[in-house]
């Protein structure tokens, strides 16, 4: 791995692959066209996962690290991991059409607000904790959990793994938004 454009990322045998919010181009085709013209407000994702750094996370092996490839050494020291997975749902939610808030009075206005927990991100599993409240109503809390298959053979290149990655961002956000109860809180919302 160590031969992907002199990315290795240190004497240890770690490879970097880069992922970067800019490259990070959400499609969901029609799949959730009932959510555009929908209203949520985001709130700041939190990293409970054990197995990230501050920064970067992993595959389960720990010989790859993916991070923001303008951050420090590997991806370390950048972006906090939680805002990076905050800015690509942000992206991928109003790629699907929906207006997203992080204004602290459209709880007022009857837009439903979405918190994230990571609890565990590798590149093999993204395992997210996430409750969905609105003012008046009961709120609702899900563990959701999305896998990808590990690439293999020629599809283990730099290009297929950031690739893999992207593709597990769009799985995340169509598993929250396709979780019957979630789906309830967000479209019957105003």
């Amino acid at each position: 791995m160590s031969s992907w454009r002199g990315r290795a990322a240190d004497p240890s045998g770690i490879s970097f692959i880069p992922v970067s919010y800019e490259e990070y181009h959400p499609d969901f085709g029609a799949t959730l066209a009932a959510f555009k013209g929908k209203k949520v407000r985001l709130l700041d994702f939190v990293n409970h996962a054990e197995d990230t750094s501050q920064s970067s996370y992993s595959n389960p092996e720990q010989s790859i690290t993916y991070g923001n490839p303008h951050s420090g050494f590997v991806g370390i020291g950048g972006r906090p991991l939680e805002s990076y997975f905050w800015y690509c749902f942000q992206k991928a939610l109003e790629a699907i059409g929906i207006s997203v808030s992080t204004s602290s009075d459209s709880a007022q206005q009857g837009v439903p607000s979405i918190q994230v927990t990571l609890k565990s991100i590798t590149d093999a599993q993204f395992t997210l904790q996430v409750e969905v409240q609105q003012l008046g109503s009961p709120s609702v809390t899900k563990s959701i959990a999305v896998s990808e298959p590990a690439l293999v053979g020629a599809g283990r290149t730099e290009a297929g793994l950031s690739a893999r990655v992207y593709k597990m961002r769009n799985a995340a956000v169509q598993a929250v938004l396709t979780d019957p109860d979630v789906a309830k809180a967000v479209t019957a919302a105003r």
